[in-house]
């Protein structure tokens, strides 16, 4: 038997996501009653409930595959040099050239953001 190794589990439905918040509210349900109950209950809800809970699981999906939008403190406009505008015989445009004086502090994400503060292991 072959091992899969890096596979991406598929995103939660709209009915895992019911029964989801349904196996929290009826913890004393033994597992297969609990399954069988919520099955019914999904089937008998109108299809403007269940449409809830499945934009809940798209957007739930898309929130774990999109990275998080972390935004770069900048400088303070006193103490920005001004850009340097390069021109050329070819161009009509300025081009604006980076200083390679001062490296970026945060090359890399992992470096100053807390991503577990953010990972909650109750919701498994």
């Amino acid at each position: 038997m072959k091992i899969r190794r890096n596979n991406r589990s598929r995103p939660a439905n709209g009915f895992s996501i019911f029964v989801k918040f349904y196996t929290r509210k009826y913890k004393n349900q033994n597992s297969q009653e609990r399954m069988k109950n919520a099955s019914k209950i999904w089937k008998s809800l109108p299809n403007e409930v269940k449409n809830d809970f499945i934009k809940y699981a798209h957007d739930e999906h898309i929130l774990k595959v999109t990275p998080p939008v972390v935004s770069i403190p900048t400088e303070s406009a006193e103490n920005r040099k001004p850009p340097i505008f390069i021109f050329d015989e070819k161009s009509t445009k300025p081009h604006y050239v980076k200083s390679t004086e001062t490296s970026n502090p945060f090359s890399s994400l992992e470096e100053f953001f807390d991503f577990e503060k953010y990972i909650n292991d109750n919701d498994n």
